[in-house]
């Protein structure tokens, strides 16, 4: 059954529809994921778009009256990598699209470093300089994430570090965090699976 609790309806018009992908959106290279789209049970032609050069583009259409589609993705890779939506046919009308759902791809690079400037001590209302660093190809954009909070991203011209200065302190500021580098067009690896590729990026460290 669809989650109840993120399905959106508008007055005179079709509900949204959900997507999502199982087992999850981030996939190991070369493995497979399946992307659900949740419409109505009348809905008779679902299909699935993915964005490339600013542009959403059909990947696969599903027919058959069908409360939910399936879309499978054998291969995971750079170029399966990406912004998805879907929306569903219905009384020959179109839903509109649901929020994007991006599926990530990992084990591409290996994972970067993460230090801090000053060392792991600093007095309460001190700032911090954490520093996320790359050992291989130059990225464009560093994402600082601590755990169950934020993400900070920090946009970069093809460089190897990311720099990020965080405070004051305070009793609330432990915890660990973790930094994703990131290619233009590519995708962060949560896991740091040491594998190259054309285009991808690298895993997290803690803090």
């Amino acid at each position: 059954r669809a989650p109840r609790d993120t399905i959106h309806l508008c007055l005179g018009c079709f509900p949204i529809p959900i997507i999502s992908a199982t087992p999850g959106s981030v996939i190991p290279w070369n493995e497979s994921v399946k992307i659900l789209c949740w419409g109505t049970p009348e809905s008779y032609l679902y299909q699935l778009e993915i964005l490339r050069n600013s542009t959403f583009e059909v990947v696969e259409k599903k027919l058959g009256f069908q409360e939910k589609a399936e879309f499978l993705i054998s291969h995971m890779n750079t170029n399966t990598a990406g912004r998805y939506q879907c929306q569903y046919r219905k009384e020959y009308k179109l839903s509109e699209h649901n929020k994007t759902l991006e599926l990530v791809v990992t084990g591409l690079y290996d994972k970067p470093s993460l230090s801090a400037v000053q060392g792991m001590v600093v007095m309460l209302g001190e700032n911090i300089s954490l520093q996320c660093s790359s050992t291989d190809i130059p990225f464009d954009r560093f994402l600082l994430t601590k755990e169950g909070g934020a993400t900070l991203s920090q946009h970069q011209n093809g460089v190897h570090q990311g720099n990020f200065i965080l405070g004051p302190v305070n009793h609330n500021f432990s915890g660990n965090r973790y930094n994703e580098p990131r290619l233009h067009n590519g995708e962060f690896d949560p896991y740091g699976h040491g594998r190259t590729g054309p285009c991808g990026s690298l895993g997290h460290s803690h803090w």
